[in-house]
């Protein structure tokens, strides 16, 4: 006679430990990835479960680039470094916020500037978000047009902080701002946030997008979950 009870608790046990023998993942589904994670977090947060789910979410957006938001915000409420977490949040895919009004033909209204140039501007306007005050930096005739121009889609009181210095106020809207006036620099909206650009300090792959393998300390080359155990396809 089968037993049942003694069948759960091994089952349970295999969740615990994050070895399962019965699931498969062969690369193909990327929600079965994000299914996976969620089942396994449900049973307990323990630090292997945690380390497995957070390979789950990378692979999901790997396997379908659609998932990429719903993996980082599950990265996102499971990762407990502050730091990581924060990329995370600055390389969610764009939503409506950042629409509109920023995409633009950027060759006829942005000033002549070098790629350089702009990314060093960029670093200007992000500080509105990482400083309490910003200081004036030695700044050339260049510097100085492209944060005019950038400041225009900043409420006044912020492009006051940015072009002359000052303490930067906190509230809601100021990464979101500031978000906005890097990427009427960048030319509108692309495959990654400004955030992510500006310092490097999140890794990309070679299409520019966010390289969450890389960001999250995963081996992606063994994406296929079989019998038990990671392996490469």
């Amino acid at each position: 006679m089968i037993n049942y009870s003694f069948l759960c608790v091994i089952t349970l046990f295999c969740l615990t430990s994050y070895d399962p023998a019965t699931p498969t993942l062969d690369g193909t589904d990327g929600l079965a990835y994000i299914e996976m994670a969620e089942d396994i977090l449900a049973s307990g947060k323990s630090e292997r479960g945690i380390a497995f789910a957070r390979k789950c979410y990378v692979l999901s957006a790997i396997v379908d680039p659609e998932l990429k938001r719903s993996a980082i915000l599950g990265l996102i409420e499971i990762d407990n470094n502050e730091q990581r977490s924060a990329q995370l949040l600055a390389s969610l895919p764009s939503g409506k916020l950042l629409l509109g009004e920023v995409v633009v033909h950027v060759d006829a209204v942005r000033p002549i500037a070098t790629p350089k140039a702009v990314i060093s501007a960029c670093k200007e306007v992000q500080n509105l978000r990482i400083l309490d005050k910003i200081q004036l930096t030695e700044r050339d005739d260049k510097r100085i047009e492209l944060l005019r121009f950038a400041s225009l889609s900043l409420p006044s009181t912020l492009r006051k902080v940015l072009l002359e210095g000052g303490k930067v106020s906190r509230n809601k809207h100021v990464v979101s701002d500031s978000l906005k006036a890097e990427l009427k620099l960048l030319g509108g909206t692309t495959q990654w946030s400004a955030a992510v650009l500006v310092e490097g300090n999140i890794p990309l792959n070679v299409s520019g997008t966010v390289d969450l393998a890389a960001l999250m300390g995963i081996d992606a080359s063994t994406s296929i979950f079989e019998n038990g155990k990671w392996r490469t396809p």
